[in-house]
């Protein structure tokens, strides 16, 4: 089984937010076996019985279990035989379940028995007396059990499941070799004429439709308007657009005419035609009006439905009504011969549509039918079943909780044909225009609100009518919020919503009696509720777009060759949600002719809504649009024998065989020479297809891609100066380590320097920056098409494979004729030697990965058995003499500095985290490293034991703010000097980090004379490359970072136990576990720049949060701590990067119990301000506390990337744009005016890519170059010279250019309005911009103000943790000292650096008295200035009252630390308390606070 979540592009509303919280966190999640099945035969319904059945094993505190299924589209019809393993309904609780999470993949075993479920079901069998086999299954099932009887046997079905996995297999997009049949339907054409023309006869118009209300609204509706704001605003301002037309109607009809209107109440639409009006003011306007007189609102906004009625069987108001709308289905019958795994069908779906639903169910075995004995135990079926499949768009609700979403589909339009969008914006047009889908889609919206009603409260409209755009299709849109009243569940919620009319008609009972007689097929789970349920929530949806493949069994007597059996799974480390099942399905092998081959029946299900005035021509070709998608996913590759002409031959095996190897995107720029490969691309039916007319800009979108991929994207383009174009990204590729294809295609070689049109030398254009260069000779048909295949296979391998991967260039000569038209040509010796190849799925020369074999080192956990025998496993572990110096020398560190570069491969951000966590170093993490954007806080407790303080899991210590602890002299940088560096990883972005470690890798020379020897640096990276610009890294270590992990730190980090484990027993210390310090296996030098970089942090807010313009470290800090979870984040060049690497901090957790502030002006990270955003936020708050618990807490941060090879400003929008479609998840831009100009055709990526995931670009316009105001050149030259040759001030409209492209804009001019701007970006679901400003001429100030702040705090922590270690340490127990406490220094500091750190000091009381002065002037805080009171001896000024504490603090040990003064005097008109209440707090802080 699989589900995959939708991700719509729809906005973000306010309860529909609340109801998918359960939804989030989470893209996709597969099922395999079953713990537990809960089965209906036929005629049986999905009621609240069933629901509390599955409920049993259900809980809030565990919201990763999930039971998975689907009914009936009428559970009360018998199944037929191709449905009857389905039954009517059938829900799975997995024995095997993958998740796949934002920031990893989940596999989980479930273990499900219940004794009363078995004894019941005995019970019921033997109470069935003389009726056995599949009567007794039946009764069996019929007392509810579905599983085993005893943990014994849950645990024998579970381990039987897991030694039935298999390793992961390579990505691949295979083409399927299979023979199809012609389509038959049910009902045929001249059926389908003569049901359409006897149903119109019979269905009557209602009335209440709104159908004149569109036909008035269409009339004014004017094309030119409306594609100007399409074109301007893309969708979202097509749809404010048809909300102002629709509110001010709304209002305009409910006035009192005046002298001077038409006298039809649309005058206000007129003057919107007219351009007296705008559209925001129009719907301003309208809005105020309707909230005035109680109307409704806007799209997105809440249009209230009375609550009473709904939820019936056939409805509001039902019983009486004419049937007036039918839902028509169509079933398409193929044969394919030929090995079909529906999940290859599925994942083709899934790529082509990654916007809609992708589900899949195959039941195995009916239950009527006893399955073999160790079949059951092993959780799977006998053998081949039918397997339901399907790509839908409709969801039917979403619930957390009590909080309801449900949506409202209908009307049907194509997209516009290859990514057009000006056919695009007319189709839509048309489909909001139409009279016919208006009154079709307010009858399923209205029909949904009115049903919620019953089951339901508080139901709203909050989306009354858009267009979603899906893959090939585009709909009428609406959505429907509510709250779930309480004592009803999803059974009552289903009851009330399925079917809707939508899917079946209206009113329901007698649509569906009409539907029973008319219809000679059986319609199944085709429109039937699908989804899951948890103890969180659940989700359904309706089942449209679907098919059901049945494997035809062999008929007995016959030889059928067999099929080979499905491949295991992908990679879970392969993006998007196909990689949680990632259906590359095996193809078998073609037999010899006189065999029959396997064979499947596969039935595919559309339908289409007739209401009164439908076409049936038109609507037999909407059914054809609706099943388009599943077709074309079962259509078979080209046959190469089949070819036109040998160039289509060859391009067709050098595609075909890319795709078998993983390579199926590709990025083609058009052009004539390149048609051969074009045109194989566009016919192979698994490529996937990025076009571009911009071969720069597309380049760096297949750069970004291959980044966030980890395999290639392929470029496509013709000759000449195109290929020229390539150079930029090839460079940033090439150093950033990136895996990329390029295929140039060429004039033969007699044409070569010969002055022939668009020719110049292609060969090695790029010199050194490719892995590998091939240059191809022309198709030829005596010339073995192995040559393509092996040229493919290489070409792959020293991309991916290299160290690092890097870009491959394959030069493809291509001779008259490009197009594919008919050229004698013998087939014969060209496919000599590829039967093989051509029966298979498998690429034709294997790829295997040393990655794949297993790790030789030990790990932690089998170096920690303890005493000697762990200390000598870890010793000499894996190895050689080499390998076991490094582990000495990282194990005799006592102030080991780990330092964390750029990290691609999200193996190598897992490794690296985990070494990080077990060595108890302090760690310096770039912001490029994947271990600090989104990574979780600092925790506030420690650990209980020795052994959870190192392990894996525990926490990393990150120094976040290391750039500025560098911000001192030489002799402050004494004090942090570390005894050993070890860097993981290249390119850091801070030059004062590069510099500080250069700087302890030599000698330092001290005033005095005395020497510090030179660090030891070390450096593992996987490659052999010289990343030492300054020549000082001591030790490389070539090698991965899992290895390195597994023979270097585990090794080390389990000596380190093992000694203090030893130290400690020697000493006969206990030691426990101090709960206010979570670092307590942390280095002494690690805890003292945890605590100094604490105090910068603290610093860093509090001057940001003083100052009154929006800056760019605001912007910075604020983006690092809003950024969505699951979001990717790619970061520009120049300041952005910068500012980011400085700045970026998660949010300190808070403390229990503590209270909370809102997020006004300055706020670092804030929410949104506002009523609005205080409606949201119960919403924002469950759905956040929803999705940790449904996947719990992160373990690394979220994917960030930047162009930090060459580091240039050029192809940042395009690079970030392929980032987000190779993570598939949605992506935030940070970057610079500069560098968005540079890059601005990246703008016409995301207007053609509008299927894709959405890119939020967060754009700094600080007019100008911000960065060279830092760079001694900005103080060095007149600035008249300075500002025209550095600064580059530009005076470009950015917002003009957004609009020109289609792209949503934002601006953004003070603090306060960039968390809100943030959040309705991201909520738009969509590609936008917003742009900030900022003013660069004070940037540089505003820095050194920070800076010099953040410095001094550091260094006055560092003085205070001076003085207080020399008073505590004649207090210091031995056992204290041998524990490693964290107040007690190290016991043989470096001379040159010793080692304070800060105590924990306790809180030993407080104690206060209030006082009161006179004021001399008025406060400038209230109104009237007075304070207290208006007379006395303030001469009417009042006075000024307020609190005078002393406080004390003391060491761990209880003895007494010191004495401080303070104050607490709060303002009027200024602090929220007032001093009565400020003194209940400082009453009640002394039982909670530990300073």
């Amino acid at each position: 089984m699989y589900f995959s979540g939708r991700r719509s592009s729809a906005p973000d509303t306010p309860g529909a937010s609340a109801a998918e919280a359960a939804t989030r966190g989470w893209s996709a999640v597969a099922g395999a076996g079953a713990a537990w099945r809960w089965w209906g035969p036929g005629g049986e319904g999905f009621d609240s019985r069933v629901v509390a059945a599955l409920q049993r094993f259900l809980s809030p505190d565990q919201p990763r279990v999930r039971i998975m299924g689907g009914v009936r589209f009428d559970p009360r019809r018998a199944p037929g035989p191709e449905w009857a393993p389905f039954g009517s309904h059938c829900f799975v609780l997995p024995l095997l379940e993958l998740t796949e999470a934002e920031d990893c993949c989940l596999l989980a075993v479930t273990l499900a028995w219940d004794p009363a479920a078995a004894a019941a079901a005995a019970a019921a069998t033997a109470g069935a007396g003389a009726r056995a086999g599949a009567a007794s299954a039946a009764g069996k099932l019929a007392a509810g059990f579905g599983g085993c009887a005893s943990l014994a046997e849950a645990a024998a079905r579970a381990e039987a499941a897991l030694r039935r996995m298999r390793p992961p297999a390579p990505t691949s997009a295979y083409g399927l070799r299979v023979t199809r049949s012609e389509p038959l339907h049910a009902p045929s054409k001249a059926e389908w004429d003569s049901h359409m023309a006897t149903l119109l006869g019979g269905l009557q118009e209602r009335h209440d439709t709104g159908a004149p209300a569109a036909a008035a609204l269409a009339s004014l509706l004017d094309p030119g308007l409306a594609r100007q704001e399409y074109m301007t605003h893309g969708q979202q301002g097509l749809d404010d657009l048809l909300a102002a037309l629709t509110l001010s109607a709304s209002a305009s009809a409910s006035r009192q005419p005046v002298e001077g209107d038409a006298g039809d109440g649309l005058d206000a639409l007129r003057d919107l035609i007219d351009g007296k009006v705008t559209v925001s003011e129009l719907a301003a306007a309208a809005a105020t009006r309707a909230a005035g007189s109680g109307g409704g609102s806007a799209s997105g906004g809440a249009a209230p439905v009375d609550a009473a009625g709904g939820g019936g069987a056939g409805g509001v108001g039902e019983e009486a009504e004419a049937l007036s709308k039918v839902v028509m289905a169509r079933r398409t019958t193929m044969r394919l011969e030929g090995p079909l795994y529906p999940l290859h069908a599925l994942q083709s779906l899934q790529e082509r549509d990654p916007r809609a639903y992708q589900l899949y169910f195959a039941p195995g075995p009916s239950p009527g039918a006893a399955a073999p004995e160790p079949d059951a135990a092993s959780g799977a079926g006998a053998g081949p079943g039918p397997a339901f499949l399907a790509c839908t768009p409709e969801r039917l609700y979403a619930r957390t909780g009590r909080f309801v979403a449900s949506e409202a589909v209908a009307g049907t339009r194509p997209r516009g044909r290859g990514g057009d969008v000006e056919q695009d914006f007319w189709l839509s047009l048309d489909l909001l225009r139409s009279a016919k889908d208006h009154a079709e889609f307010c009858t399923v919206r209205d029909w949904i609100a009115s049903q919620l009603a019953g089951p339901c409260e508080d139901v709203n409209v909050e989306i009354r009518k858009s267009v979603l755009k899906q893959g090939s299709v585009q709909h009428l849109f609406g959505r429907v919020a509510a709250r779930l009243r309480r004592g009803r569940n999803d059974a009552h919620l289903l009851a009330a919503l399925h079917p809707t009319p939508a899917v079946c008609g209206r009113p329901r009972e007698a649509a569906l009696g009409y539907l029973e007689e008319l219809e000679a097929f059986d319609r199944g789970w085709y429109a039937g509720p699908f989804g899951w349920i948890s103890g969180a929530g659940a989700e359904f949806v309706v089942a449209i777009r679907s098919g059901l493949v049945c494997p035809e069994q062999p008929v007995a007597g016959t030889t059928t060759v067999a099929a080979p059996p499905p491949p295991p799974l992908p990679s879970a480390s392969s993006p998007g949600p196909a990689a949680a099942v990632a259906a590359a399905a095996a193809a078998a092998a073609v037999p010899a002719p006189s065999l029959p081959l396997p064979a499947s029946l596969v039935h595919l299900f559309a339908g289409v809504g007739v209401v009164r005035g439908s076409d049936p021509a038109a609507e037999w070709q909407e059914l054809d649009l609706k099943i388009r998608p599943l077709s074309s996913a079962l259509l078979p590759a080209p046959l190469p024998a089949a070819a036109p002409n040998v160039n289509v031959a060859w391009a067709g095996l050098l595609v075909e065989e890319l795709c078998r190897l993983g390579v199926n995107m590709f990025c083609v720029a058009p052009g004539s020479r390149s048609s051969p490969l074009t045109h194989a691309i566009a016919c192979h039916p698994r490529a996937r297809l990025n076009v571009c007319i911009d071969e720069r800009s597309l380049g760096f979108w297949a750069m970004g891609y291959g980044r966030a991929a980890g395999r290639p994207a392929a470029i496509v383009t013709s000759s000449g100066t195109a290929v020229a174009n390539l150079l930029p990204a090839v460079v940033e590729a090439s150093l950033s380590g990136v895996p990329l294809l390029l295929l140039t295609a060429d004039r033969p070689a007699e044409l070569r320097d010969t002055a022939a049109n668009q020719t110049i030398d292609q060969t090695k254009i790029f010199g050194g920056f490719t892995r590998w260069f091939f240059d191809l000779p022309p198709p030829a048909a005596d010339v073995p098409g192995r040559t393509v295949l092996t040229t493919a296979s290489t070409a792959y391998r020293a991309a991916v494979a290299s160290a690092p991967p890097g870009p491959v260039h394959l030069n493809l000569q291509f001779r008259e004729p490009l197009a594919p038209v008919p050229a004698p040509w013998q087939s014969g010796p060209f496919l000599r030697g590829l039967a093989h190849w051509q029966a298979s799925q498998l690429p034709y020369t294997a790829h295997i990965s040393g990655a794949a074999l297993p790790a030789a080192g030990p790990g932690l956990s089998q170096a920690t058995g303890g005493g000697a025998a762990g200390m000598e496993l870890a010793a000499h572990g894996a190895g050689g003499a080499d390998v076991a110096a490094l582990r000495a020398l990282l194990g005799g560190a006592k102030r080991g500095l780990v330092v964390v570069g750029e990290l691609i491969d999200p193996r190598d951000i897992l490794a690296a985290r985990q070494i990080c966590a077990v060595l108890g170093w302090p760690v310096v993490a770039d912001v490029l490293s994947g271990l600090r954007v989104g990574a979780p806080p600092a925790p506030r407790a420690a650990a209980d034991s020795a052994a959870e303080r190192r392990s894996y899991d525990s926490a990393v210590p990150l120094v976040h703010h290391m750039d500025h602890l560098l911000l001192g002299d030489r002799s402050w940088w004494r004090r942090l000097r570390p005894d050993v560096i070890l860097q993981l990883g290249p390119h850091l972005t801070s030059k004062r980090l590069g510099q500080f470690m250069d700087w302890a890798a030599m000698e330092d020379e001290a005033a005095g004379g005395a020497s510090s020897p030179a660090v030891p640096w070390v450096y593992v990276a996987n490659h052999t490359l010289r990343h030492d610009p300054s020549h000082l890294v001591s030790h490389r270590a070539v090698m991965e970072l899992p290895a390195f992990r597994d023979a270097v730190a585990a090794p080390v980090a389990a000596v380190s136990l093992s000694a203090a484990a030893d130290r400690a027993a020697a000493s006969g210390a206990v030691v426990q576990a101090d709960g206010s310090d979570p670092w307590v296996g942390v280095s002494s030098y690690g805890r003292m720049l945890l605590q100094l970089d604490a105090a910068v942090s603290d610093e860093i807010d509090s001057a940001l949060s003083s100052m009154d313009s929006v800056s760019e470290p605001f912007i910075a800090r604020s983006l690092a701590r809003s950024l969505p979870a699951g979001h990717g984040l790619f970061i520009g060049n120049s300041m952005p990067i910068r500012d980011m690497d400085m700045y970026a901090c998660p949010t300190a957790p808070a403390a229990s119990g503590s209270g909370s502030s809102g997020g006004g002006r300055g706020s670092i990270g804030g929410g949104a301000a506002g009523p609005a955003a205080a409606a949201r936020q119960p919403a924002a708050a469950t759905a956040a506390s929803a999705a940790a618990a449904a996947v719990g807490c992160p373990v690394v941060g979220v994917p960030v990337a930047a162009n930090r090879g060459a580091s240039g400003i050029d192809g940042v929008l395009s690079t970030a744009a392929g980032f987000a479609e190779g993570l598939s998840r949605p992506t935030t831009l940070l970057v610079g005016d500069l560098s968005f100009l540079h890059d601005i055709n990246g703008l016409n990526l995301l207007r053609s890519g509008e299927l894709r995931p959405p890119l939020t670009v967060v754009l700094i316009n600080n007019s100008g170059g911000g960065i060279f105001s830092f760079l001694p050149i900005a103080s060095s030259v007149p600035e008249d010279e300075f500002t025209p040759l550095w600064a580059t001030p530009q005076n470009v409209d950015l917002e003009a250019m957004c609009r020109a492209q289609g792209i949503p804009h934002q601006k953004v001019t003070a603090s306060e309005g960039l968390a809100p701007a943030l959040q309705a970006a991201w909520g738009l679901n969509r590609h936008s911009v917003v742009e900030v400003i900022t003013d660069r001429t004070t940037n540089v100030e505003l820095h050194r103000t920070i800076q010099a702040a953040a410095l001094r705090a550091a260094q006055h922590v560092y003085a205070l943790a001076a003085l207080s270690s020399a008073a505590s340490s004649s207090s210091t127990s031995a056992a204290a000292a041998a524990a490693g406490a964290p107040w007690a220094l190290n016991p043989a500091p470096l001379p040159a650096a010793p080692l304070p750190t800060c105590p924990s000091f306790r809180l030993g009381g407080i104690r206060w008295r209030r006082y009161q002065l006179p004021l001399a002037k008025p406060l400038t805080t209230t109104a009237n200035g007075a304070e207290a009171g208006d007379g006395g001896s303030g001469g009417g000024l009042g006075y000024r009252e307020g609190l005078l504490l002393r406080v004390s603090l003391s060491w761990p040990d209880g003895s007494p630390a010191g004495e401080g003064l303070g104050e607490v005097a709060p303002l009027p008109g200024l602090h929220a308390e007032s001093l009565a209440e400020a003194e209940v707090q400082v009453g009640l802080r002394p039982s909670s606070l530990n300073v």
